[in-house]
C-alpha cells in the first residue's frame, strides 16, 4: 500500500516552509510625516512697535496626532528648540499641542498626510499674558 503523507505527518519545519508558498506579501503602506514648531505668545503684557515681543519656544509640549475616531496614532514632545516630528499612515488627523507649564493651554489644527509627503505645521499656544 502506497500512502501519501498528509500535512500532519510532515515535520513542523516543512509545514512552515510550505505555508509560505504561493502567498503574497502585503506591502506596508508608506507613511507621511508632520513636522513643525510649538511656540507661545504673547510674551509681554504690552507690545510696542519699537519693542516687539517675540514668541518663545515651548520645549516639552505634548504633541499628538489623533484620528477621526479620537485615537492617538502618534505622540511626541517638542524638543529644546520647539521642534517636533511624527509619522503616520496617510489620512486626515487633528494635530494638538498642549503646554504643560504654569498656564496650561492647548491648540489644534487639521492636517492631511500623504504617502511619502511632509506637512509643516507651526502651532502657537497662549501664555495667558494680557
Amino acid at each position: 500500500m502506497n500512502r501519501k503523507p498528509t500535512l500532519l505527518a510532515l515535520p513542523p519545519l516543512m509545514v512552515l516552509l510550505m505555508s509560505g508558498c504561493g502567498s503574497t506579501a502585503v506591502a506596508s503602506q508608506q507613511k507621511g510625516t508632520v513636522t513643525g514648531t510649538v511656540t507661545a505668545g504673547p510674551t509681554c503684557p504690552v507690545e510696542r512697535i519699537d519693542h516687539p515681543c517675540p514668541l518663545r519656544a515651548v520645549p516639552g509640549a505634548d504633541v499628538r496626532l489623533v484620528d477621526s475616531k479620537g485615537s492617538t496614532v502618534a505622540d511626541t514632545h517638542s524638543d529644546g528648540t520647539e521642534a517636533f516630528l511624527m509619522a503616520a499612515v496617510p489620512g486626515t488627523y487633528t494635530l494638538t499641542a498642549t503646554n504643560s507649564g504654569a498656564y496650561r493651554s492647548q491648540t489644534s489644527r487639521t492636517v492631511t498626510l500623504t504617502a511619502g509627503g511632509t506637512q509643516r505645521v507651526d502651532l502657537q499656544l497662549d501664555t495667558g499674558i494680557r
